[in-house]
């Protein structure tokens, strides 16, 4: 898969994961992870956070109600 960054930005502004999670943030922030920012391979969309990650806390993607999402 294959993304384009945002001008002037090395990572994306919105992830394909976490742009539709209940415990995002704000810019690779969120419950899960507190201080640390979400890890690249989440924030890309490589891994779908459905299953422990080192760090989370043993918070995982909930989708934003009222939003849906498949995988």
């Amino acid at each position: 898969m294959g993304f384009t960054t945002d001008i002037g930005h090395d990572t994306p502004r919105y992830s394909p994961v976490c742009t539709y999670c209940k415990h995002a943030e704000g810019f690779r922030s969120g419950e899960a992870f507190g201080r640390e920012p979400i890890p690249l391979p989440i924030w890309y969309g490589e891994n779908g956070h459905r299953e422990p990650y080192p760090g989370d806390g043993g918070i995982r993607f909930e989708p934003v109600r009222g939003v849906g999402r498949s995988s």
